[in-house]
């Protein structure tokens, strides 16, 4: 039985390479009775040849470029004897006419196998015995469609039947054909794949191994997808769908005569030959996917005839797609509204404006009469396609699918899906390409395993404190279903980006390699990466960062942050933000904003959404202030103790920005908020505990050294506190529409009487919660609870997302 074996450019282009086909063709010998070889012409002449048919001035230059790789090349691989040949045709192709033809064209460009075959032909002829060399246009006979000829498979399987009755093993060059009148024909994209499989089918073949310098047919294309892989087995029907969009290891036509006869292709690397590759065959083992590869092609306009007049007209179709056909315009795609009222399809960016002009005389008549719109054209649009034999029949397939493109903000222009069931075929934006192949990628092939990108902002103390927390614990959060990527990095003069990601444990060599930038510019940065799955993630408390906030959730971006600027600025933007994350299917997550890891916002949201209704709410929200409240007493002085708390770190550098209540009163709007109440900062009555007269100094150690100046003050309102039986603690209430900060003596019966520590305690008084309210207590500050109460919000979007 004979075996076909085909090696494409890059495999024979060099010395080690040409080494390697000839210790698979020896290994073959062993094996098989017969076999047959094609080649392609060496890798990079195509261009030149190309370059050269097209372009008269390049001619000198390029032809003395092929010369003199085909002769370095004879000596690299001791073929001397062939030197004669090359130079004979390096002379033909010296005297071809060019005259842009697409004759000419084909001509040319057949140089590229011509002189391929006449070296490589020289060493197999000189490394094994009985191997003939055979020009494939002694065999291929076809039409004169230049650049597309088609094969007569009659005629060509006749001819090449007389070969094998004369010649045991052969070697061929591919891609070029001749027609009955004699004329060089080239057989266009995949030409090589397409003389080996015509061989195979010619001569009843066993097996068709075409080498090239990939292991295989992969899910995806590797360069776009880093987590694609290799396929082991596919069917002819995927194969034809995921080459026709886009994958480049195989091309259709190649696969029909295979298709016809029932002969299987093996896709193999030359450089890795033990390697099993992938098999293209009838019915391939069923694979545990759902869905066997995504692929795209880019480059696409999306063309619509719209108007009352196509309603129950028969032959629309058919003379819109006559005339297209006419002009030898390929349609890719085709959709059409149940209403019957619009058709569109998808075509080459490169043939819009012919099929705009061509569609429009078509249909003058009835855009004249206002019966059918002028033709309208989306371009910069790309379709990306989701194979696969086993989604026959099998329900939720394209649910899943526009569902990742959803939760990543990824329209879909127009959808089509075959009723074979074995493509689903969508039109995005050619800007979002990247991002849906690999949404969907993860989507499908990826089952458990959600890959997330953050782009961080802020390395201070909750920022490096996140980083370390990933770091530490990124085997068991990847256990749990997630793999967090770091594609971005930011502080206040440099920024970080890695598409593949930077190394959680090495951030601080990256953003030191970092270019310098700002965060507009950070912002921008991502963008443009578009990668799917993507969280900006706020570590700052920086009024800059959070105005970035609107346009990063319109472009399908999350959110997760501690920096409570943008939800207590005003309640217009705050319910804007809400709108966009809405309406972009993203997530803005802040739980931080209010009680560091505590879960007080998550808290209020499962009552408000289980029905239940707010009646009070009362709460500590300082740590630095219960700090200071739960150590202050009749007994001591209320300066010593605000010296002991900033000594300790509970303060800001300037503990007035603790003691006058305005981060309190934000935390307590965004609650107030989050119930539904239309309140601005402005409108929460606050109570500062810093004196008059300390207002006005002009740092934090100023203030401390006048503070003692007013502890009898303080002390007066403890012993008065004691003396009732009671403590002192700064609360905020929520309550009949208003809210207010204040300092509050409490007695043994209050919630909030036996906090201690930093602690931080929220009172959830509620129509369900009336006699015993529902009370979140724990530690409502720090670096180690903020930055994991952020790694929780991540890890709820990444749960969304999934």
């Amino acid at each position: 039985m004979q075996t076909i074996l085909k090696f494409g450019g890059t495999s024979i282009s060099y010395a080690g390479g040409l080494t390697k086909v000839l210790n698979i063709v020896r290994s073959k010998l062993e094996t098989c009775s017969r076999i047959s070889i094609v080649i392609s012409a060496f890798a990079g002449q195509t261009d030149k040849l190309l370059e050269l048919a097209t372009d008269k001035d390049s001619r000198q230059k390029l032809t003395a470029e092929i010369k003199d790789f085909h002769l370095s090349f004879l000596s690299e691989v001791a073929a001397q004897s062939s030197k004669d040949g090359v130079n004979k045709l390096i002379n033909e192709l010296s005297a071809e006419k060019i005259d842009g033809s697409l004759e000419s064209i084909d001509r040319i460009l057949s140089y590229g196998e011509r002189l391929s075959l006449c070296v490589i032909g020289e060493v197999f002829s000189n490394s094994f015995k009985d191997f003939s060399v055979i020009d494939s246009r002694d065999f291929l006979c076809t039409n004169e469609d230049f650049g597309t000829a088609a094969i007569d498979f009659e005629k060509s399987e006749n001819k090449v039947r007389e070969i094998l009755a004369k010649t045991k093993n052969f070697i061929t060059n591919g891609f070029i054909g001749r027609s009955t009148s004699g004329k060089t024909t080239t057989l266009g994209r995949g030409g090589s794949d397409y003389t080996a499989t015509f061989l195979a089918y010619a001569s009843n073949a066993k097996e068709i191994e075409i080498y090239t310098a990939v292991d295989g047919v992969l899910t995806a294309d590797p360069k776009r997808v880093n987590s694609a892989f290799k396929l082991p087995h596919l069917s002819y029907e995927e194969a034809l769908e995921l080459c026709h969009f886009g994958s480049k290891v195989i091309f259709p036509r190649a696969i029909q005569p295979a298709l016809e006869k029932q002969i299987p292709i093996y896709i193999k690397n030359y450089q890795h030959p033990e390697q099993p590759g992938t098999v293209i065959s009838k019915a391939p083992p069923p694979e545990n996917f759902l869905v066997t590869g995504v692929s795209s092609i880019s480059d696409i306009a999306l063309i619509r005839l719209e108007g009352s007049g196509l309603y129950g007209v028969a032959g629309i179709a058919k003379r819109l797609f006559a005339a297209l056909s006419d002009k030898k315009i390929s349609v890719i795609l085709i959709s059409q509204a149940s209403s019957e009222s619009s058709i569109c399809f998808a075509i080459p960016t490169s043939s819009c404006k012919q099929a705009e002009q061509t569609i429009n005389d078509a249909f003058k008549e009835e855009i004249s009469a206002h019966l059918v719109r002028p033709v309208s054209v989306d371009s910069n649009l790309a379709i990306i396609a989701i194979i696969g034999a086993n989604m026959r029949k099998t329900p939720g397939i394209a649910g899943r699918a526009f569902q990742a493109l959803g939760k990543n903000g990824i329209n879909a222009a127009a959808i089509a899906q075959g009723s074979s069931e074995l493509n689903i075929s969508v039109v995005i934006s050619k800007s979002d390409e990247d991002k849906a192949l690999n949404a969907l990628h993860d989507a499908f092939f990826l089952s458990g395993v959600t890959t997330v990108h953050l782009f961080q902002i802020g390395v201070g103390q909750v920022g490096k404190k996140l980083l370390e927390q990933i770091a530490e614990n990124y085997e068991s959060i990847n256990k749990r279903g997630v793999q967090l990527k770091l594609a971005g990095l930011a502080n206040s003069r440099k920024i970080s980006l890695s598409k593949d990601g930077i190394r959680f444990n090495a951030w601080e060599s990256a953003l030191e390699k970092g270019q310098t930038a700002n965060v507009t510019q950070f912002i921008q940065a991502a963008k443009k990466l578009n990668l799917p799955n993507s969280i900006l993630v706020d570590c700052t408390a920086n009024e800059e960062v959070g105005n970035t906030y609107e346009q990063v959730l319109d472009s399908a971006i999350s959110i997760v942050t501690p920096n409570k600027k943008a939800n207590s600025s005003s309640y217009q933007r705050y319910k804007a933000l809400k709108s966009i994350a809405k309406k972009r299917n993203v997530k803005f997550f802040y739980e931080t904003n209010v009680g560091a890891g505590l879960p007080v916002i998550s808290t209020l949201n499962d009552l408000l959404i289980s029905g239940d209704k707010v009646v009070k709410i009362e709460a500590v929200l300082s740590g630095t202030l219960s700090y200071i409240f739960n150590t202050f007493s009749a007994e001591t002085r209320f300066s010593d103790v605000v010296k002991k708390a900033k000594a300790q770190g509970y303060t800001e550098p300037d503990p007035r920005d603790d003691l006058s209540g305005t981060d309190v009163a934000r935390k307590l709007l965004i609650l107030a908020r989050e119930i539904g109440q239309n309140l601005e900062l402005s409108d929460i009555k606050v109570e500062s505990l810093v004196p008059k007269e300390c207002e006005s100094c002009k740092s934090g150690d100023e203030f401390l050294a006048k503070l003692p100046e007013h502890d009898s003050y303080y002390g007066e309102v403890a012993k008065k506190a004691k003396a009732e039986d009671k403590v002192l603690r700064y609360i905020g209430k929520i309550e009949n529409g208003k809210a207010e900060v204040s300092l509050q003596a409490v007695g043994a019966n209050h919630p909030f009487y036996s906090l201690s520590g930093s602690d931080n305690i929220i009172s959830f008084v509620t129509e369900r919660y009336l006699e015993r309210p529902l009370v979140v207590k724990g530690p409502g500050a720090g670096t180690d609870v903020t930055a994991a109460g952020v790694l929780a919000d991540i890890l709820r979007v990444a749960s969304y997302l999934a």
